[in-house]
């Protein structure tokens, strides 16, 4: 029976429930429903699969899988963690995944997550940028929506280094594919990704903004 988000635990049963997750993540061809499973069963220690699962979607999925980007593949809920607000009233599987502001400031705290996530979103948005817009709108939204959360997090603790300038540069590219592809016309009407556009639109302004405040006032360049 999976443990609750919040089940209390010692720190042996923990390690030995991480040690059942890494195990389970050794097989290079574990499937998305698998990973949707493991991490519906590990609630309790839900931010640790989260980046297990990502590292693992980026090495065996994003760096073997030429067609990565197709919607052949599922890892949308780990690759960009969003929040998803409990009135959407999404699959339970999404709430399994979705993160708070808090739960986004942890996750960006842990130096792997950082890597593993600016080169999921780079990798993601240069193989678009390669082969052309892939007809798969909601991961697009999705990483808007996750980039939005992200940038806003950083913003909201005054963050600034060369990785918080590295998310705001692969955000602004994700924009830019936006703009150079029209997909504001074309996907006018989706609420999502329209949504996830202009949050992260807005985000990316209070950033630049409370960056150039800092410059005016001594501050060096960092937030």
């Amino acid at each position: 029976m999976p443990l609750s988000r919040h089940a209390p635990l010692t720190p042996w049963y923990r390690e030995a429930l991480r040690a059942n997750v890494d195990k389970a993540l050794l097989n290079p061809e574990l499937t998305s429903k698998e990973k949707t499973e493991l991490l519906s069963k590990n609630q309790h220690d839900r931010l640790y699969v989260l980046k297990r699962l990502q590292k693992h979607t980026l090495d065996y999925l994003f760096k073997k899988k030429p067609n990565f980007y197709t919607s052949v593949y599922h890892y949308d809920w780990w690759a960009f963690p969003m929040y998803v607000p409990k009135d959407w009233d999404w699959k339970t599987r999404n709430y399994n995944a979705s993160i708070t502001q808090i739960e986004a400031k942890k996750l960006w705290q842990d130096a792997q997550f950082r890597e593993t996530y600016l080169q999921c979103v780079s990798m993601y948005i240069a193989a678009l940028e390669t082969h052309g817009w892939n007809d798969y709108p909601v991961r697009y939204a999705r990483m808007l929506q996750s980039l939005s959360l992200f940038v806003k997090m950083v913003n909201q603790e005054h963050l600034g280094d060369d990785t918080v300038d590295l998310l705001c540069q692969q955000a602004q590219r994700a924009l830019e594919y936006v703009t150079l592809n029209r997909l504001r016309v074309t996907l006018s009407n989706d609420s999502l990704f329209m949504h996830g556009y202009a949050k992260l639109e807005l985000e990316l302004r209070k950033h630049n903004s409370l960056k150039c405040d800092t410059v005016l006032r001594g501050g060096g360049s960092g937030l």
